[in-house]
C-alpha cells in the first residue's frame, strides 16, 4: 500500500512540476511576443532636426543579463528624408569602471565617436557649418575702436565701424574620445570684416599675431556662448532623462541616467553642454 501511495505521490508531483514548467514557459513566450511586438513598433529613426536623424534600428538580438537587458542599435546619423535600414555590425562587449553614484541608474547609453562624426559630416555636407558672427558676449570687441592701438591702420581706415566674423568649416569636424576627454578637430576659414556704410568689407593684411588675438577674443567667446546653450539630443517621445552621469572611455561616451514617463505637453529635448578652450 505504501509503495502504491509513493507511486501516486511521485506521479502527482511530476504532474505538478510539468504543469508549473508549462505555465512558466507559456508566460515567457507571451512576454517574449509582447516584447517583440513592442520593439517592432518602436521608431526606426529619431529626427534631430530637418537635416539629421539618428538611425535607431537594432543591429543584434537583445542580450539578457542577470539584472539588465542590452540592446545594440545602429546609432549613426542619416539625412532626415532617408529611410532608416538595419546594418550588420560587430559590437564588442563594453567594459568600463562605474562612476561614483551611477551604478544604480536605470539606463546606460554608450555612444561611439562615429556617432558624432556622422552628424558633423551631415551638417558639413548640408552647408550648415558656416556662420556670420555679429554678436558675442563682449560686444564692444566687435568694433574697430576696440582695436585702435593693436591694429591702428584698421581704425584709421574704418573708424568706429562694426566688425563681423565670417566663419566656415573647410572639412567635417573630427571627434576623438579618450579616457577623461573629448577632442574635436575643426578646420576653419575665418574672415574678419567691417561694416562700412552698410557694406561688408573683408579686412586684408592681418598678421598672424593679430589674427590669433582676434580669434582668442572674438571667436572663442562666441563658440563658448553657443556651446553653453547645449546640444539637443534625440530622445523618444514620452520619456525624460534624469540625473545623468557622463564619462568617457576609449572611443566612447557613456551616459548613465534614470528614465521617467512624461506627459505629451511636457516633452522636451535633453541637452548636453560643453566648452571650447584655447
Amino acid at each position: 500500500m505504501e509503495e502504491h501511495l509513493g507511486f501516486i505521490k511521485y506521479a502527482f508531483s511530476n504532474h505538478i512540476r510539468t504543469s508549473v514548467e508549462n505555465a512558466i514557459m507559456k508566460k515567457i513566450m507571451e512576454g517574449a511576443l509582447k516584447l517583440d511586438s513592442f520593439l517592432g513598433n518602436l521608431p526606426k529613426k529619431i529626427d534631430l532636426d530637418s537635416v539629421a536623424a539618428m538611425n535607431v534600428t537594432f543591429v543584434n538580438d537583445p542580450i539578457f543579463k542577470r539584472s539588465s537587458v542590452e540592446f545594440d542599435i545602429d546609432g549613426l546619423f542619416i539625412p532626415s528624408d532617408e529611410t532608416a535600414v538595419p546594418r550588420g555590425m560587430l559590437l564588442g562587449d563594453i567594459k568600463f569602471a562605474l562612476p561614483l553614484g551611477s551604478s544604480s541608474k536605470m539606463l546606460w547609453i554608450s555612444l561611439d565617436e562615429d556617432v558624432f562624426n556622422s552628424v558633423s559630416a551631415l551638417y558639413f555636407k548640408g552647408g550648415l557649418l558656416q556662420r556670420m558672427v555679429d554678436k558675442i558676449p563682449d560686444q564692444f570687441l566687435l568694433n574697430t575702436a576696440s582695436w585702435r592701438f593693436l591694429v591702428p591702420q584698421l581704425y584709421r581706415k574704418y573708424p568706429d565701424d562694426s566688425m563681423l566674423l565670417n566663419i566656415s568649416a573647410t572639412s567635417p569636424p573630427s571627434v576623438r574620445i579618450s579616457v577623461g576627454r573629448i577632442d574635436a578637430t575643426v578646420d576653419l576659414d575665418v574672415t574678419v570684416n567691417v561694416l562700412d556704410f552698410g557694406k561688408i568689407v573683408p579686412v586684408a593684411c592681418m598678421s598672424v599675431t593679430v589674427l590669433r588675438i582676434l580669434l582668442k577674443n572674438l571667436f572663442v567667446p562666441y563658440v563658448n556662448s553657443y556651446l553653453e546653450q547645449g546640444f539637443q539630443l534625440p530622445i523618444i517621445k514620452g520619456f525624460s532623462i534624469r540625473d545623468a552621469y557622463i564619462l568617457t572611455s576609449y572611443s566612447k561616451m557613456i551616459v548613465s541616467c534614470d528614465v521617467a514617463f512624461i506627459e505629451p505637453e511636457a516633452l522636451f529635448l535633453v541637452q548636453t553642454q560643453g566648452r571650447f578652450i584655447v
